[in-house]
């Protein structure tokens, strides 16, 4: 299935959906002009699984994305440094 495909199912209401082709868009990594846009515009879901996917498919294209990944931080403004960071329990 080509890319062009997927990309629709990044617009659906439902997270899994936009999550799953999210995730799928990473397996096109010979067609980065055509998903690395796609991609990038996920990362400004409202749903956080949907960014988590799109972020872990970015990350496949390696430096191609790098562009991608500065592109969404100047959009959302985030202050990485700010952001609480999740513990997985007690330590021992």
């Amino acid at each position: 299935m080509p890319p062009a495909a997927v990309l629709p199912w990044l617009r659906p209401a439902a997270p899994a959906v936009r999550g799953t082709a999210a995730e799928s868009l990473g397996n096109y990594r010979s067609e980065p002009a055509a998903v690395l846009p796609a991609l990038t515009q996920a990362l400004g879901d409202g749903e956080l699984a949907v960014r988590f996917r799109a972020v872990r498919s970015l990350a496949g294209y390696g430096p191609a994305a790098k562009e991608a990944f500065v592109e969404a931080m100047r959009r959302s403004h985030c202050d990485v440094n700010s952001a609480p960071i999740p513990t997985a329990g007690p330590s021992i």
